[in-house]
């Protein structure tokens, strides 16, 4: 089983790693996350002070064991300004620089946004790991099409990668080609379909934005809300009350759960588009 250690270095604003770790495990087992002993200093940027170059941010990582791929989560910006950078052995530096307007513009939590990221960077090691000769740009096209190997220079391509997140046919046929593991394409796309689903919870909280199912479910509470403060002050308990009280709490349900599971479909949709 491989394993992607994660550390923090330096300063990694309120991205919990743990989390990430949950995210990717609770999707697959082919692959292992853990949070490493973090590197709390790393040092002024070399690049005019603003930027770390390779070099620098690399050799700021802890020693990796072989079977490794260690990730340096950090909110240093990379030169170049790369969302992140990977060596050929196993690792890889994702940068939160700048991702959160990309997270809040494409849905995704820091965690998520870590997650996708490191996949993607670790599938694209594994790619020129795999097949002698190959490298990144053998593998990442210009093309928009959502695909985690999608080359997004741009802001509003980077949202629409992480908001899709998908990895398509032809790039999937290269990294199975090339020879990388049968069970780990798998698990990264298994844990990418976990970050596109949405959560009960988080399917309300999007769905009380949209005016259309805010008025609806304000209204019904705000209807068992009066019947109960009725009953209340005149003391005065009934049948029909009761049954009122009931098709309200069961219509609010089937509202909340209505909108999740248009959300899923949304999700699934988008993934097969």
């Amino acid at each position: 089983m491989t394993t992607l250690k994660l550390v923090e270095l330096g300063y990694a604003g309120d991205v919990d790693l743990p989390l990430v770790c949950r995210i990717i495990n609770r999707a697959q087992k082919s692959l292992k996350a853990k949070v490493g002993t973090s590197v709390a200093t790393i040092g002024e940027p070399d690049i005019s002070g603003i930027a770390y170059t390779r070099a620098s941010i690399f050799s700021l990582l802890p020693d990796r064991v072989e079977s490794e791929i260690l990730i340096g989560v950090t909110h240093a910006p990379l030169s170049g300004n790369l969302f992140s950078m990977t060596t050929p052995v196993g690792e890889i530096v994702p940068s939160l620089h700048g991702s959160y307007e990309l997270c809040e513009l494409s849905g995704r939590t820091l965690e998520e946004y870590i997650a996708q990221s490191a996949l993607s960077e670790f599938l694209q090691i594994r790619f020129c790991q795999s097949s002698e000769g190959h490298t990144w740009a053998d593998l990442v096209h210009d093309e928009v099409r959502g695909c985690l190997f999608d080359f997004v220079p741009h802001k509003p391509d980077k949202v629409h990668k992480l908001r899709r997140g998908w990895l398509d046919p032809q790039c999937r046929a290269k990294l199975i080609n090339a020879g990388v593991a049968d069970d780990e394409v798998p698990a990264a796309e298994a844990v990418i379909r976990a970050i596109q689903r949405p959560t009960l919870v988080g399917s309300f909280l999007d769905g009380i934005k949209r005016p259309g199912f805010g008025i609806l479910l304000g209204g019904l509470a705000g209807g068992g809300l009066v019947n109960l403060v009725t009953t209340a002050i005149t003391n005065a308990f009934s049948a029909t009350i009761l049954v009122s009280l009931g098709v309200i709490a069961v219509a609010s349900v089937a509202l909340v759960l209505g909108n999740w599971i248009q959300a899923m479909r949304a999700a699934r949709a988008r993934i097969r588009r």
